[in-house]
């Protein structure tokens, strides 16, 4: 009962018109993101197929083995897992478990919304929050002193697409908690989440 008199007031106390317009940005960043992800992905892919094969050529046909194949493939599959993650949270944003929820009373499944949102949300700022200390410029330092064996390369580069990605998640979900508390809001409004708690709404 507690929970759902703070979720009463929150209702209450919103303004529709300021959460529609914050909605509406959100939906045009959202879209902007998705075809942004979807190209790097697909080109991403290509990428690696194409120095794998460049690779396995010189090793067998021309015997003139590329040293940094193996590191560079590494290196874009981590960008490409991190970026596709903020992708696939775009596609699938509704991820959860709704065997037992849609059965849940509509005020429990409000509240299980709400908090699965914010707890991933939390998740996303921690791991954002935690990738900065392996940023030497986020640390206040002009440039890394670990350098990648073959290439060369800052490592700090194969951390930079966990914080993007942790970015583009916190997108996601926070324009996803907008949506739904446009939802709620018009339901509270309504009257559908006063009364009877049956399961299908």
């Amino acid at each position: 009962q507690c929970l759902w008199g703070a979720a009463s007031f929150l209702f209450e106390g919103l303004s529709f018109m300021s959460l529609k317009k914050v909605y509406g940005k959100l939906e045009k960043v959202q879209k902007g993101l998705t075809h942004l992800e979807k190209y790097f992905s697909m080109f991403a892919m290509a990428f690696i197929i194409v120095i794998n094969i460049y690779g396995v050529s010189s090793r067998y046909i021309f015997n003139q083995p590329v040293l940094y194949i193996q590191e560079l493939t590494i290196l874009i599959g981590v960008w490409l897992f991190f970026i596709g993650i903020g992708l696939f949270f775009k596609v699938k944003s509704d991820i959860m478990v709704e065997v037992l929820v849609k059965y849940f009373p509509r005020r429990l499944r409000l509240i299980n919304d709400l908090f699965v949102d914010l707890l991933i949300l939390l998740f996303v700022i921690i791991l954002a929050w935690q990738t900065t200390k392996y940023i030497p410029i986020l640390r206040g330092q002009s440039e890394s002193h670990a350098l990648s064996f073959a290439l060369e390369l800052p490592d700090e580069i194969f951390f930079y697409p966990i914080g993007l990605g942790a970015i583009s998640i916190f997108l996601t979900m926070f324009h996803s908690l907008v949506g739904r508390l446009i939802e709620f809001r018009s339901k509270w409004k309504q009257g559908l989440l006063h009364g009877g708690d049956g399961g299908e709404s």
